[in-house]
């Protein structure tokens, strides 16, 4: 979803609810990961999804560029989006019973 095409801007909480309404799942299994500008990451958690912050540690050249950082630090923190889908599978209570 683009907020755009939605005529929306984050952290407009109806833009999470449409997300979550489209996906037709709780709010609680929904992930919204973002590098934590404009307050989206307090707005996604506000709405009961799940926050993720991706700080771009890895990228030093982006890492810093964010002029409007989100004062809100979710549970989840990471510096590289190729360690998201282990943070999910980490998450799953049934692979954890394996």
């Amino acid at each position: 979803m683009f907020s755009w095409q939605e005529g929306r801007r984050k952290p407009d909480i109806e833009m999470y609810a449409a997300v979550v309404g489209r996906l037709g799942v709780p709010e609680k299994d929904c992930w919204y990961v973002g590098d934590g500008g404009s307050r989206e990451l307090w707005e996604a958690d506000r709405a009961g999804t799940r926050p993720v912050l991706i700080t771009n540690a890895g990228h030093p050249r982006v890492a810093g560029v964010r002029d409007s950082p989100d004062q809100f630090r979710p549970r989840e923190v990471i510096g590289d989006i190729t360690v998201l889908l282990d943070l999910v599978l980490d998450s799953d209570p049934a692979r954890s019973r394996r």
